[in-house]
């Protein structure tokens, strides 16, 4: 298999678009949300950050190859 260096990040994407898209016909909103994409939008960047920190967990306990530190460093930067 071959990795680019923003794979985990591609992935990522795809799982967050899939999800708000499967979500969207009853979503609710949140308390001081402007509107329904708003507060989808704050549901994706939510998935996004659990993402993050499962991905973290996983590296630290030495679960995920060093090849995954790179692409990591990069998603959690951006």
């Amino acid at each position: 298999m071959i990795h680019t260096p923003n794979t985990l990040a591609y992935v990522l994407i795809v799982v967050l678009l899939l999800v708000t898209a499967a979500c969207a016909a009853r979503i609710t909103m949140h308390p001081g949300a402007l509107n329904k994409t708003d507060s989808a939008s704050y549901d994706a960047l939510l998935i996004a950050e659990a993402a993050i920190d499962q991905a973290r967990t996983e590296y630290q306990a030495q679960r995920l190859p060093d090849a995954a530190k790179g692409p990591l460093d990069t998603l959690i930067q951006s």
